[in-house]
């Protein structure tokens, strides 16, 4: 039987078409947007500063030509962010704020092509119902996942942190909130962390998420565990979201924007760092590096590059957490063609790292084979130093 039509009706059978409608008729209501408040408005404009000087130092840099994004994710960039970089490049903060504080509630589709794109025409889950379907099964998943777990401790907790009705494009109903698919996500992913390394052990530690995206994952994890210091690398693009939640989740910290002088400030609890202020961070000062579905995503000679870079800067029992493909996957559908190098093979090709311990695929709270990204071929493990 074709794998679509097993999809269609495994979904079915499994009662999933409740589901499926309920994301479908949330997309045709009109949301409640929410007014920002003046903190907003001020956070907007600092924003902004920070877009503007993160890329001019994108701009003036070398590393650049070495870091920077291929045509492929540039032109994504533009199309996925185009509302905010408008915003941010027109200087109107009033704009911004509105956009973030209804950040899942506008037409916007928050990053390449995250699933909570559902209803954004131009997606590639947009009027894509076998698509839809396979999420309508990974939302299926969580809730079997998450009902049966002997971590609800933790995920309780992360769940306490989460905006309720939040989720509009595409929300999801768990433990008696509704919340977004792509933070419950993230949220899963610290779970799938925790598995392997513990994160009452990150206390007093000093951790960097490469590639950061929206900046869901470590705000969640600094508003659990705030005795630790991080850091947010990733385009200056992305680094708009990361400030917008970071802020929100941890308004106590002290966060350094690079502002003022120092793009890394070991003073502050958090640093926002533009990829290609990488090479400001000090050299073994990191204890743990947070990669997700980032590194073979990039062009051989960016991971290359980056790879030396996080030797570099862990620490000598520091530790990299990949979640990335493991295997290489060669994309030949649509209209674009491309190669991704699997983490596995990267990793042994740069000869630094070494595996220490793995989360199997049929253990993993975040992984499923019936997730968009699907399945058995993510490796979600943890690597040290050679």
């Amino acid at each position: 039987m074709n794998r679509t039509i097993r999809d269609i009706f495994a979904t079915f059978i499994r009662g999933g078409i409740i589901q499926y409608l309920d994301l479908e008729v949330s997309q045709t209501k009109a949301s409640n947007y929410l007014k920002p408040e003046p903190a907003d408005l001020d956070l907007a404009k600092l924003i902004i500063d920070f877009y503007h000087a993160s890329k001019n130092l994108e701009n003036s840099s070398p590393l650049k030509r070495t870091l920077g994004p291929s045509n492929l994710w540039s032109n994504k960039i533009e199309v996925n962010h185009k509302n905010v970089l408008n915003a941010c490049l027109n200087y109107d903060f009033k704009e911004l704020a509105q956009i973030l504080k209804n950040v899942y509630r506008s037409q916007s589709t928050l990053g390449m092509t995250y699933p909570d794109a559902w209803n954004i025409p131009g997606s590639s889950f947009h009027r894509n119902v076998f698509s839809k379907l396979r999420v309508t099964r990974t939302i299926m998943g969580y809730k079997k996942k998450i009902a049966h777990s002997s971590n609800n401790e933790l995920i309780r907790e992360l769940f306490e942190l989460l905006e309720n009705d939040f989720g509009n494009p595409m929300r999801i109903d768990l433990l008696g909130k509704r919340v977004s698919f792509e933070a419950v996500y993230h949220a899963l992913i610290l779970v799938d962390l925790n598995q392997i390394y513990p994160i009452k052990d990150l206390k007093g530690k000093n951790i960097i998420d490469l590639g950061s995206g929206l900046g869901i994952c470590l705000s969640l994890l600094m508003a659990s565990s705030q005795d630790i210091k991080c850091s947010f690398v990733d385009l200056p693009e992305n680094l708009i979201y990361a400030s917008w939640f970071i802020h929100n989740y941890c308004p106590e910290l002290k966060i350094n924007h690079g502002l003022h002088g120092k793009i890394y400030d070991d003073e502050c609890d958090v640093n926002l760092i533009p990829y290609v202020g990488i090479e400001n961070i000090p050299n073994s000062k990191i204890d743990l590096f947070i990669n997700t579905f980032s590194l073979p995503e990039m062009e051989k000679k960016s991971s290359d590059a980056y790879f030396k870079y996080i030797s570099e800067k862990l620490s000598d029992d520091g530790k990299l957490f990949s979640f990335n493909r493991r295997n290489t996957l060669v994309h030949g559908k649509g209209t674009v063609d491309f190669t991704m190098i699997g983490m596995q093979e990267l990793i042994d090709e740069s000869g630094l790292f070494h595996l220490t311990k793995e989360v199997p695929i049929d253990e993993s709270f975040s992984q499923n084979h019936d997730f968009a990204y699907p399945d058995t071929n993510a490796q979600i493990a943890l690597f040290e130093k050679n």
